[in-house]
């Protein structure tokens, strides 16, 4: 089942506001002893190497975190620019 939320442009501003606010490093300093110590399985990925071999990777060692991270802050940037709506599905 699909629990949609909308978040109407003035709550996509405020989004936008937070998500700018948010030095990256300092919460990969700050969180990624818990995501590691509570074992977040989303955030491990396989990397594997030239020679074929495989080992376990956090997404803030090989750089998907800040990735995605400033994907999603993009897209609020953009929508809060435009005065959009977002749909989220938080299911």
């Amino acid at each position: 089942m699909n629990n949609l939320l909308l978040l109407m442009p003035d709550e996509v501003r405020a989004v936008d506001r937070f998500l700018q606010g948010i030095d990256l490093d300092e919460m990969i300093r700050e969180r990624c002893d818990l995501l590691d110590e509570v074992y977040v399985y989303s955030f491990y990925t396989t990397v594997r190497k030239e020679d074929g071999s495989e080992h376990e990777s956090t997404m803030a060692e090989d750089g998907s975190l800040a990735a995605d991270f400033a994907t999603l802050r993009d897209f609020y940037a953009r929508a809060a620019e435009a005065g959009n709506a977002v749909i989220k599905d938080i299911s």
